[in-house]
């Protein structure tokens, strides 16, 4: 199967999701409970849209006590931009890391 049609086929079972907001809950408190999550001091954290697990309630609770880096695909590569609060991202077909941002190199 070819990288668009498993696109296809995973959008269609995350539509069909039923409570994704407890699921999303769930999700959550795993995440954020987790013992090597707990230890790390910087986050990598893709910014969720439409109807993929959502990571944005993930990301303003790590903006508050650990640095937290977005992916932006540029020239064909994922660079991942440090944020200090979601303001910092610009809307369009997806949320990405607005111009200006300090690159995570780490």
């Amino acid at each position: 199967m070819n990288k668009e049609l498993l696109r296809e086929k995973y959008k269609l079972i995350r539509k069909s999701i039923t409570e994704k907001n407890i699921k999303d809950n769930i999700i959550y408190n795993k995440v954020i409970n987790d013992d090597i999550v707990k230890r790390c001091s910087t986050i990598l954290i893709y910014v969720s849209f439409k109807d993929e697990v959502d990571t944005l309630k993930l990301i303003k609770f790590f903006l508050q006590n650990k640095r937290v880096a977005v992916p932006k695909i540029e020239n064909n590569n994922m660079n991942f931009y440090y944020i200090k609060s979601l303001e910092e991202l610009k809307s369009g077909k997806t949320y990405v890391p607005a111009s200006g941002l300090k690159q995570c190199l780490e």
